[in-house]
């Protein structure tokens, strides 16, 4: 979760990581700037909501899934359903 596009961090690398392993990695982005473009293709808005979980976060059933999540602690208990 980002304000603006250009804050993403290392996202080419992400990218290119997301791509050589789309089997195992999936990367979801978001922003929360009231100014996002609209050729903007990710997800919008800070409160990720029940789809947007659905969609950005895989199934916890299935052995093996680890997800990290990287935040304040107000942002780490709404991505993991604390």
């Amino acid at each position: 979760v980002n304000r603006h596009e250009q804050d993403i961090l290392m996202k080419e690398e992400l990218d290119a990581l997301a791509q050589a392993h789309a089997d195992r990695l999936r990367i979801t982005y978001t922003l929360t700037s009231p100014e996002v473009s609209e050729s903007w293709a990710g997800e919008r808005g800070r409160d990720p909501g029940e789809a947007i979980l659905a969609k950005a976060l895989p199934d916890p059933s299935v052995d093996g899934t680890m997800v990290m999540v990287c935040g304040t602690d107000q942002f780490v208990a709404t991505w993991s359903g604390e």
